[in-house]
């Protein structure tokens, strides 16, 4: 008795369904023709200005210099002979080792980070991430295509580097060193959500 009706439910449903399917392949079909279109667009855009793109200078004078991490030598008791006896195990403490690990650490951070940081400020370095690929040939033309893409790069490894520089510099007590590398970042709009959790 209800036969009937479920088939024309099964026919209206499978109706739509194919409906659906050819309207979304039609959409589909549009979107991707629509991209190659683009894209071939701005692979053909010749050389445009590039004087609107906001470059980032790091200036010599923000790059913290080489340190080297001298442990603090254990002082000896006044008592102490030229023979000494063998070291008491009661007196090992284990918290200063820790604590001469982490700052031994700490300097090695600086030196690579401080290195790194050095060779970005011998190149390019722009924040272009709101662009595509193709946005940016489009804007700015193929031709600079390579040099921009490569400056975007550069600008995300330098965000990605200085929260970790700025850290290890705080934790070897180089406040001064640390805060100037911040005051860099505000100046030219620097910012992350790491970066913005060190202030």
């Amino acid at each position: 008795m209800h036969f009937p009706y479920i088939l024309v439910c099964v026919l209206i449903f499978t109706a739509w369904l194919g409906y659906e399917i050819k309207k979304s392949s039609r959409a589909d079909a549009k979107d991707s023709a629509d991209f190659w279109a683009r894209e071939h667009e701005a692979l053909m855009t010749p050389r445009k200005s590039i004087d609107d793109v906001v470059f980032i200078t790091i200036p010599k004078e923000i790059i913290p210099k080489k340190v080297v991490y001298n442990p603090p030598e254990r002082e000896l008791p006044d008592d102490a002979s030229d023979d000494p006896a063998p070291p008491d195990p009661d007196d090992y403490d284990e918290d200063d080792e820790e604590e001469e690990d982490t700052l031994a650490t700490a300097y090695e951070r600086i030196n690579t980070l401080s290195a790194e940081l050095r060779s970005l400020s011998k190149v390019k370095i722009a924040d272009l991430s709101e662009y595509t690929n193709t946005d940016l040939r489009l804007k700015y033309g193929t031709p600079n295509f390579t040099m921009l893409s490569t400056a975007d790069t550069n600008y995300t490894r330098l965000v990605q580097l200085i929260p970790t520089l700025v850290s290890s510099l705080r934790e070897a007590g180089m406040n001064e060193e640390a805060e100037r590398i911040l005051d860099f970042c505000d100046e030219n709009s620097i910012t992350s959500g790491k970066i913005r959790n060190l202030r």
